[in-house]
């Protein structure tokens, strides 16, 4: 029998259909089922424009709207069954439009966890420009799992033998 004081919120994932993505998921995933709790499995969009030719300033959708979220479905479909569906945790499938990490920070925002891929683009990329899990455990009202890519070669700066000390 759960325990009444048992947090079932739900277990929201980031995942945008690469390798690290869905090992993600799958983590998630294994998370839920040891908490008996419901995994959210989102996929945030932004709209894909196009230049109609006329002018400058005049962009169009690329393509429908109701087309690329049944594409998103569908990637997420293939993710939820690349890893297996688990008996007693619920994966919900979520599309969103907007700009990623901060859609994903606003709809976690009741969440136990949020869990998304490191793809580890290094220290200077994550610098000049961010990246979406660094924006995460910066922002999320929610503990942050990021979990690493298996598959990047690990830095090869080396590590100091002994910490410095400025004088």
């Amino acid at each position: 029998m759960r325990d009444r004081l048992q947090d079932v919120r739900p277990i929201v994932v980031g995942v945008n259909g690469s390798a690290v993505s869905v090992a993600a998921l799958r983590w998630a995933v294994n998370e839920a089922e040891r908490r008996h709790c419901p995994v959210d499995a989102v996929y945030v969009w932004q709209h894909e424009i196009a230049p109609t030719g006329l002018t400058a300033g005049e962009i169009v959708p690329a393509r429908p709207e109701p087309d690329l979220r049944a594409e998103y479905l569908r990637m997420l479909a293939e993710c939820v069954a690349a890893i297996g569906q688990r008996p007693g945790v619920d994966i919900r499938q979520v599309v969103l439009r907007g700009w990623g990490p901060g859609a994903l920070v606003r709809y976690a925002d009741t969440a136990s966890l949020l869990v998304v891929g490191g793809h580890g683009a290094g220290r200077l990329v994550e610098m000049l420009l961010g990246t979406v899990s660094s924006y995460c455990i910066r922002r999320a009202a929610c503990p942050v799992v990021v979990v690493p890519d298996a598959h990047r070669v690990p830095d090869t700066d080396p590590v100091p033998t002994s910490p410095r000390v400025a004088t």
